[in-house]
């Protein structure tokens, strides 16, 4: 009876590692295709010069799947189009490709002409209150990128053991075309 009590306990406890594991492995997933999908943005901005100075990329808010589709320019897919509309649909098929690879995953894009990223609660409210473009600063201009998705995270308070689902997470890159 003893050892049947023990060996509970000790498939309780691998039940447990294995949960832990599961969830591990699912957050690390969410993280790399987060990093590598703010990067492909950042590449897509350096490669259009002509948008960034046009400023085609300060302020790219978040948006729904609805706006999504209908942000998308038509004539770039069948090849003919301005740097500008090359911009919107980067921009068009990028949030898409967040939406659709994160849980509750969203994007945005905030010009500043500082370089450096600051920890932010909000990462996608505009850094730049007086809402300069690249061209009105000698300063080298830059953009944040930021991914945000839902994980699940747990609690570090009085109820350590408690999982949250959906804890909004995000990750922001600084980009200088």
């Amino acid at each position: 009876m003893v050892t049947i009590v023990i060996v509970s306990f000790g498939l309780l406890g691998l039940a447990g590692l294995l949960f832990s594991s599961i969830t591990a492995g699912q957050t690390s997933m969410s993280r790399t295709v987060a990093v590598d999908l703010a990067n492909e943005m950042g590449d897509r901005i350096r490669a259009n010069w002509k948008a960034v100075k046009d400023g085609k990329f300060d302020a790219v808010a978040v948006k729904s799947a609805a706006d999504l589709a209908a942000a998308c320019p038509k004539a770039c897919m069948l090849g003919q189009c301005t740097p500008a509309d090359q911009a919107t649909l980067d921009v068009c098929l990028w949030q898409a490709q967040v939406s659709k690879q994160l849980p509750g995953g969203q994007a945005c894009i905030i010009a500043s002409p500082d370089p450096t990223l600051t920890p932010d609660p909000d990462p996608c409210k505009p850094v730049n209150p007086l809402n300069l473009k690249c061209e009105d600063t000698t300063k080298a201009c830059s953009f944040r990128v930021t991914v945000l998705w839902n994980e699940n995270a747990y609690s570090t308070g009085a109820a350590a053991s408690q999982l949250f689902q959906n804890a909004q997470t995000s990750y922001s890159v600084s980009v200088q075309p």
